[in-house]
C-alpha cells in the first residue's frame, strides 16, 4: 500500500479511536480481540 494512503488510513484511525464519546459506545459493545490489536499497532 502506497505510504501517503497508510498515513492518511493511520491519522483518520487515529482521530476515531481518540473520540471520547466514540469510546464509550466502542466499550460499551465490547472490542473484539483483532480491531484491539489492529489500535495497538496505529497507536
Amino acid at each position: 500500500m502506497p505510504a501517503p494512503v497508510v498515513q492518511k488510513l493511520s491519522t483518520t484511525l487515529n482521530a476515531i479511536f481518540n473520540d471520547a464519546e466514540f469510546k464509550k459506545k466502542w466499550e460499551a459493545i465490547g472490542t473484539p480481540g483483532w480491531a484491539a490489536q489492529l489500535l495497538s499497532l496505529a497507536s
